[in-house]
This record gives structure tokens, sequence and C-alpha cells, in this order.
């Protein structure tokens, strides 16, 4: 009844931070890890203390995501938290052999957490594993976990690791392993994916920083190399990785906390090793409706967003950010063009869409709001039921309002305008009880 078609949910149980998200150029397969248990609770993020595990689905459009088994299974160190994945082309782990294909050598970091700390891990540790086959079986590494906390010594909130290869001629080999870990951010650095060392902390305003589930990726703004640290999608710094006095690696920063209010969207993390650069992001879509809607069967929970471009620019040393979903979306859509003049859009209702049923759609429209100060488009209707969007010029922005949508939850966000001719153009992405 409530299952989106086309994002990425699972059948059973409670699913949230999209993790270890990675492209396989010789399969041309693209990998979605994901928090995952089974087990129900009654609390609204059920499983966080219960069952934690990685589970697995796999795309090569990313639109159509099949459902694996899980890779991931928690232990005796611990449930299965958030981390991320690369390849190892090369075997610095040095656990694979000449039979595995150099693109089939996928190593992943995770967090183990568990409520009582055992063997003087800490409460959350980083923990690695690593598959031959590209990601479709993993075997944990023996000598987990590669960084412990020992008395918590990072903090009770530590982990979360994003690894990835950073390419700098200041080391012999050209480049090193880098692992960013939160809830306060920290570098570390390996030559072998098992021994790591402390660097530094992440510095911004001449304070640290902090965030849950981190991710970096280098990218070009305005024609130069820079490298983004994502908290989560709530944020980006834009910086670069140095040697400082001491010859430690720090990242240094650029901007300030750039903050994005991008509503239910949470734990952003991109596809590594894409082979068009893209940064393709995909989140976490909190859904806090599944509590109450449990009467009617609903026995799943949490859903992935659409995959969505990411790019960044800079104008007169403001940074801005888009999104936009990724092209082969595009590849499913069927085209179907209206063309409304002015005088029949004034006040009353469009019947030319009301012959437009549809559960689910894809709508690119134009809004010339030249002599208009505020409208209502309403999507979704039934006699007791709509959704809106609301144009407000004096608030200079729209409002998406879901009061009256029905049993899902109840939630309004804003989002500001940068209208160019005062030209409204909107991409509307609707999927049974989704909405982008």
């Amino acid at each position: 009844m409530f299952r989106p078609k086309y994002h990425f949910t699972v059948k059973e149980g409670y699913m949230n931070d999209p993790n270890g998200l990675i492209y396989n150029q010789k399969t041309k397969q693209y990998h979605l890890f994901y928090q995952y248990s089974k087990k129900i609770n009654t609390d609204e993020y059920f499983g966080s203390w219960i069952e934690k595990n990685w589970g697995h689905a796999t795309s090569y459009d990313l639109i159509h995501f099949k459902e694996e088994k899980i890779v991931l299974k928690h232990d005796n160190i611990g449930l299965i938290w958030s981390g991320s994945s690369l390849i190892d082309r090369n075997n610095a782990l040095g656990l694979f052999d000449e039979s595995v294909d150099k693109e089939d050598r996928f190593v992943c970091a995770y967090a183990c957490a568990n409520n009582t700390p055992i063997n003087n891990y800490g409460k959350i540790c980083c923990c690695i594993a690593y598959s031959k086959d590209g990601g479709n079986n993993y075997i944990k590494y023996e000598n987990n976990p590669v960084i412990d906390n020992l008395n918590n010594k990072y903090d009770e909130a530590f982990g979360d690791p994003k690894i990835f290869y950073l390419e700098d001629d200041y080391y012999e080999n050209g480049g090193i392993f880098v692992m960013i870990t939160v809830l306060k951010v920290r570098i570390f650095t390996s030559t072998d994916l098992k021994n790591w060392h402390f660097e530094s902390e992440g510095i911004c305003d001449n304070e640290p920083f902090y965030s849950e589930c981190p991710d970096i990726f280098k990218i070009k703004i305005n024609g130069k190399d820079k490298y983004v640290y994502s908290g989560a999608g709530k944020y980006y710094i834009v910086g670069e990785f140095i040697h400082d006095e001491n010859n430690r690696l720090i990242f240094k920063t650029e901007s300030k906390k750039i903050e994005v209010d991008r509503g239910n969207l949470y734990a952003t993390q991109h596809f590594y090793n894409t082979k068009d650069n893209r940064i393709i992001q995909m989140s976490w879509m909190c859904d806090h409706s599944s509590l109450s809607l449990r009467f009617l069967k609903k026995k799943w929970d949490g859903v992935q967003s659409l995959p969505l471009e990411f790019n960044m620019y800079k104008n007169n040393d403001e940074y801005e950010i888009t999104y936009y979903p990724v092209k082969e979306i595009n590849a499913f859509r069927k085209e179907k063009s209206l063309s409304l003049k002015e005088n029949k859009i004034v006040r009353n209702n469009l019947k030319e869409l009301k012959s437009l049923a549809l559960e689910n759609f894809d709508l690119d429209a134009i809004f010339d709001v030249r002599e208009t100060n505020y409208f209502i488009f309403e999507f979704r209707k039934s006699k007791d039921e709509t959704t809106r969007l609301y144009y407000n010029k004096e608030k200079n922005e729209v409002e998406l309002n879901t009061y009256l949508s029905g049993l899902v939850s109840h939630e309004h966000h804003h989002v500001k305008l940068k209208l160019k001719d005062n030209i409204l153009p909107l991409r509307l992405i609707v999927d049974v009880s989704v909405i982008d």
C-alpha cells in the first residue's frame, strides 16, 4: 500500500544509513550496502541496540535495485554500524592472490558497537572486512578491530569510518590510505589498511567539527581540484589535505560550514569508483510514519533516496551546491507535454491535469511568477486527502506540506529560491509515499 516503486526499500525489517556505496567497473554493477535489522522494536529507531548488520542491494541502472543477502552480521565484538568501501587494486591488505581480479578486491571499514564494552575495545571501535568476489561475500579481518577505543579514548560516539586513498607525492608510494572517523572528526592513515596511525583532528573556524556518517570526495570547483567533507549530508566543508610543521596530515579548510536543508535526507554517501567521476549520492529517507502504520501490516521501515548528482560552484566567494536526479532516471520517463494558457491557470482547478490520475509521476513544470505573489500546487488529491506545494514570493520560498496527505507522517519543508527572471522551474518526483 505504501511501498515506493522506484525508491529502494527492504522486503521486511528496518533499514537506515547507506554504507559502502561502490561501483564495480568490471561488472558495471552498483553496490548499495546499508544498516539493516530484521527485528522490530517499538522504538522509533528500532533495531539500534538490538540487531544491526550490513544489508546489500545491487543495480545496473541506479533505479532498479535487487535486494541481496546480508553481507556482514553482528558478532562478539558488537553490532555492525556505518562505514565505507574502497577497491584495493594493488593488494595493500596482502590478503588477495592473483586469482582475484583487481576490480573485485573490495575492502570495507565499519564501526562495531557494543552497549557493554568488551575486551577493552571501548563502546565503539573500527573494523575491516574484505571481499574476493566484488562485494557478494565478505570475510572479517581476523585481527579486528584495526582501531580499538580503549577506555573510550576516542569518545563513546566514535566510529562511522570513511576510508579512501589519498594521492600525495609526499609518500614513498605516491599516496596513502586515509580513514576519517567521528563524532569529533579525526584523521588516521595507513599503508596496509590494517595498521592505522592517528594524524590530526578536523578544525574549521579554529574549532573542532563534528558529525555522524562522514563522507569526503575530490571534486573540481571552478576548475580546481578540492576535497569536500560531508557531515551526514547536512553540511559541507571545502578544503585540501596538507602536512603541517610537524608532518601531520591535516585537512586544511577553505570554507566555513556550508549548511543545507534537505528535509529528511540523512547519512548521505557517494558511490566510490564511478568511471565518469560523477559524485552520485544516496541518503537515508527517514520514515517516521512506520510505527503508526503497523496496524496496516506495514513490515518495512526506511527508504533510500533517489541517486542524486552533486556539484559545487563558487560565486563571489560563496559556495553553491546543486543536486540533480542522475541522468539514468530519464530513460524511464514517458513524455507527456501539457501547454496551459495563462487565462486557464489563474484561479480555478486545472481540468487538464485532472485526467492524470497517477500514483507515480516525474513532473517538469515551469511557472511564470512575474505577476504572482502566492499559489498552491496540489497533487495526489482525493476527497479527503491532498499534498500541497506552496509558492510564496514574499518569503522567496516553496513549502511542501503533507499535513493533509493521509496516514504518512505529517511534515512541512521549506526551500529558499534563487529565481532568474521570475521563472520558477520545478521538478517533482512522486513515488507512492515518497516525494523528491
